[in-house]
């Protein structure tokens, strides 16, 4: 048959006979495509799940339950699926992706921070009323095409050479740089902007000889802390009262450990002004250990050691003078200048011009870093993802609550295997080694995890604490074998696994460890690494171990 035949039998209508009257169909052409389209509907439907919630949930694969939404800035809203991104752009940076679980843990608290560090910045330039030209976005984009150019090729016989082999002009090359790195441009805009922000922000600052003079002025202060967390860890920390309505009465939140931090310290205020000692007081009170036990002293204290709250206050009072209250990041401050001095160079005089000018760019810095305290601390951030929750608990030393948050983390996502791992960790503290291994073996059968071999070496070493021997040596095995690529973090756990075999008096397997530590050796002195050349002139070597 051939090819226009077929047209016409695609295209072609017919007409049928119904009762009496005859009907036209649609040709066939029609009709298969409109039975595709059906298709697709009926295959889209179950995909995502019909009104009653069908789909691959009812299969019995786990599915997420939690909030879409991380944490909130200001209203802001940093969407699950755009922190999970930065988490795993982290990831690619750090150790070509290889990160265990312990660093994944970690790694979204500082992702969390970074992220609402950047929406408060951008909320500040829409505040400034700060905007970067079209123009200006295309100078940036030279710019950077002119820097990737010179740093790729550094001398202009390695540029020719380039050229030439590839027979491309300079300008084919920049605009082939700019089609691969620049299409998109937002992320260079947005860093534009926020240069623009820091330099206004900076702009404030004004340096004449008095404040360099100033600026090399150190003080011995004092200060008594007062700090709401602490307040809020003791509180929590009281085992539970023996009466119903004792039990019944809340534990301290943190809002009510704010108001009781600054209800504490306006009362030693009251106490130092009514002619109290300030050092008897700051070691009965003082939650900073360092220097409470030495009646609140800090030493002799230079510019830019001190968050700016503190020492824009410490710098401003003269010796033997006290302050009001301070608030802090770290609680509520009551400071106290026993002494001045000046640190002026010798010969400032003589380089008046240098001093000022690295005086000028040390103040610019400081004056950038108080002003994103400030808009940090003016801010309303809500964090609703569990795990992040517990990380701030958990610096808070509220491990309780710590613990609560993970678990809910862990059952909200049946694929969570951070938030497992810190609640075997909170088990393992505990010596409740029964819960620490079976969270530590749900990391460790994921697919996803089990090839961290850190994993393995903290289960066998929960095993260890249980007195299983046998499973322990098998997972220690497992962790030996999950630990083969030659890098300096699987380093460390043959360093690791080694002793352990030697603890357990498995010879065979301490030579394994040998010969994987000396073949890493090797290979450090070839590349040039520890023992190489270029290296730190001796090989990596294992302590005795016991």
């Amino acid at each position: 048959m051939s090819i226009m035949r077929m047209r016409k039998m695609f295209s072609r209508q017919r007409k049928v006979k119904v009762g009496k009257k005859r009907v036209t169909l649609p040709s066939l052409a029609v009709i298969i495509f409109a039975l595709l389209i059906i298709i697709f509907v009926i295959g889209a439907f179950w995909s995502f799940g019909g009104p009653s919630g069908g789909g691959p949930s009812d299969t019995g694969a786990p599915t997420f339950t939690g909030s879409m939404i991380v944490a909130r800035v200001n209203g802001e809203q940093i969407p699950r699926q755009v922190f999970d991104m930065a988490v795993e752009r982290r990831q690619d940076m750090m150790m070509m992706g290889r990160t265990g679980v312990a660093e994944q843990f970690r790694l979204k608290g500082q992702v969390l921070q970074e992220l609402v560090d950047e929406i408060l910045q951008m909320q500040a330039v829409k505040k400034e009323g700060i905007t970067a030209s079209n123009a200006e976005v295309r100078k940036e984009v030279d710019l950077q095409i002119e820097q990737t150019i010179q740093d790729r090729w550094p001398t202009q016989a390695d540029l020719f050479k380039y050229l030439q082999s590839n027979n491309l002009s300079r300008e084919q090359l920049a605009e082939r740089i700019k089609e691969r790195q620049f299409s998109d441009t937002s992320a260079l805009k947005q860093s534009l902007l926020l240069r623009k922000l820091r330099e206004k922000m900076e702009s404030t600052v004004q340096v004449d000889e008095q404040a360099v003079q100033d600026f090399y002025t150190e003080v011995r202060a004092a200060h008594i802390l007062i700090s709401p967390d602490q307040m809020l860890q003791e509180a929590n920390a009281k085992p539970a009262a023996a009466t119903p309505e004792a039990q019944a009465t809340p534990k301290m939140t943190p809002e009510q450990a704010e108001a009781e931090a600054e209800k504490k310290a306006e009362q030693l205020l009251a106490q130092l002004k009514g002619g109290a000692d300030f050092a008897e007081l700051a070691k009965q009170n003082s939650a900073d250990p360092g220097s409470a036990e030495k009646g609140g002293d800090l030493d002799w204290v230079k510019r830019g050691m001190m968050v700016p709250e503190f020492e824009q206050t410490a710098f401003a009072l003269q010796p033997g003078q006290l302050s009001e209250v301070v608030k802090t990041q770290f609680g509520y401050h009551l400071i106290k200048v026993l002494e001045r001095k000046s640190t002026l160079p010798e010969d400032f005089e003589k380089n008046k011009q240098l001093y000022t000018s690295q005086v000028t760019e040390q103040l610019k810095g400081q004056a950038w870093e108080s002003y994103l305290s400030r808009l940090k601390a003016e801010a309303k951030i809500e964090i609703l993802d569990p795990e992040l929750l517990a990380q701030e608990a958990a610096g808070r030393g509220q491990m309780e609550i710590a613990e609560q948050l993970l678990a809910q983390a862990a059952k909200e996502d049946p694929l969570n295997m951070t938030a497992r791992w810190a609640l075997g960790q909170l088990a393992a503290q505990k010596e409740n080694w029964a819960v620490a291994i079976q969270w530590m073996e749900e990391v460790a059968k994921n697919e996803r995890t089990a090839s961290d071999p850190s994993v393995w070496l903290t289960l066998a070493e929960f095993q260890t604490e249980a007195g299983e021997k046998e499973a322990a040596l098998e997972s220690y095995k497992t962790a030996s074998d999950r630990a083969s690529t030659p890098d300096i973090s699987n380093y460390m756990v043959h360093m690791r696994l080694k002793q352990k075999f030697e603890e357990l008096k498995q010879p065979e397997l301490v030579k394994q460890e040998d010969k994987w530590i000396a073949d890493f050796n090797e290979q450090q002195k070839e590349q040039g690494g520890p023992g190489g050349p270029g290296g730190m002139g001796m090989p990596i070597t294992i302590p005795p171990s016991g």
